[in-house]
Parts: structure tokens; C-alpha cells; sequence
């Protein structure tokens, strides 16, 4: 079992025996600190994923100069190397929340899921599985062109990406669900077609 979560200022990774005990082939043993920011800067994970060869994906939100934006930790299955990448949508002065990750084995590509807040909108963006976790493309949605918000992304069998989230319309905020068609976010997600719930 592993938990991700944070310690107030990083990411911080650890890794259980079947028996709740920490697994000492995982980092010696010891909890893994990532931190993508300045010292003082706050780096919150929110979602994990463990892939099949134990290679374990954070994602989170890192405050990266004036803003916060998407972050994504990529750990061995061993703890002992991590690599990070981040992302800001809007440039500065824009915040984007990261909220859930996931992996899709036909492209190898990571989707991180989440929020940019200051276009109200649902925001997902794709990185390679590799050693330089490099950025690849990003898409932004609103739903009925009202504030959205994305939390969890999974990728079906056929390549399609979901993002659930929630919506605000008439006064009140009820769930959301975007997809991306497997040739757009990479791939882009369609903007402004996307179905008002999951199918």
C-alpha cells in the first residue's frame, strides 16, 4: 500500500507491508520528501497512482513563484529517484489546482486532472512516463459556460479520458463529467461539447 499526502510544506511518499508496517525496501525504509519550490513554498499532493512495474505518480498543486500550479512527482518503485515536473496554464498570476492523476500504458502518457481557478474552469494536462516527465499539451473546459471544477481523471480501455468534477449553474453546484477523445489531449479535450454527465 502506499500513502501520499503532505507534510505542510512537501510531498511526502511512504510505502506499507501487507501487515501496516513500513516497507523498508521503500527509501530505506523512511518517508520520501519531494518538494517542487522554493523552501518556504507549499507543495500539496491530493492523488496517487501505482503503475504495474511499482513506479508510483503523485499529483498535487505547488506554489511555483507568485501562483500555484499543477505538480506531478514520478517516484521509482524503490523510493530512490524521484522526478518532477509542474505546470502553469495562464502564465503568471494564474492558480491551478491539481487534484487527480493517471496513467494510460497504450501512450504512455500521465494525466494530471484538477482546476484552473482563475478561468473557473476544469483543467487537464498530460506529461510522458519517463525520466523527464516532460509536459506534453493541456486543455481547459467550462461546463455550460459556467465555473467548473475537475478532481478525478481515469483513462478508459480505449484511450478516452474522464474528468469528474463539479459544475455551478441556476444557483447551485451539482457533479460534472468531461471527456477527452482518445486523438485530442494529446489528444485535446473537446472544449465546449463535452457531456453534462458521466456515460
Amino acid at each position: 500500500t502506499v500513502l501520499a499526502g503532505s507534510n505542510g510544506l512537501d510531498f511526502v511518499v511512504t510505502r506499507l507491508l501487507p501487515n501496516g508496517t513500513v516497507d523498508p525496501a521503500f527509501n530505506g525504509g523512511a518517508v520520501r520528501t519531494i518538494s517542487f519550490g522554493a523552501a518556504a513554498a507549499v507543495d500539496s499532493a491530493a492523488d496517487v497512482a501505482v503503475l504495474a512495474d511499482g513506479t508510483i505518480l503523485v499529483a498535487g498543486t505547488a506554489f511555483i513563484g507568485a501562483d500555484n500550479d499543477f505538480a506531478l512527482a514520478r517516484v521509482s518503485a524503490d523510493g530512490a529517484t524521484v522526478t518532477t515536473n509542474t505546470h502553469d496554464f495562464a502564465g503568471a498570476g494564474s492558480n491551478e489546482i491539481g487534484q487527480g492523476v493517471a496513467f494510460n500504458p497504450a501512450n504512455g502518457l500521465i494525466y494530471v486532472s484538477g482546476s484552473d481557478t482563475t478561468g473557473n474552469s476544469i483543467a487537464v494536462a498530460s506529461f510522458l512516463n519517463d525520466a523527464t516527465l516532460a509536459f506534453q499539451t493541456d486543455a481547459t473546459v467550462q461546463i455550460a459556460a459556467t465555473p467548473s471544477a475537475g478532481v478525478g481523471v481515469s483513462v478508459a480501455p480505449d484511450g478516452r479520458v474522464f474528468v469528474a468534477g463539479s459544475g455551478f449553474s441556476g444557483g447551485r453546484s451539482g457533479p460534472q463529467a468531461a471527456r477527452a477523445k482518445r486523438a485530442a489531449i494529446a489528444d485535446r479535450v473537446r472544449r465546449g461539447v463535452m457531456p453534462t454527465s458521466p456515460r
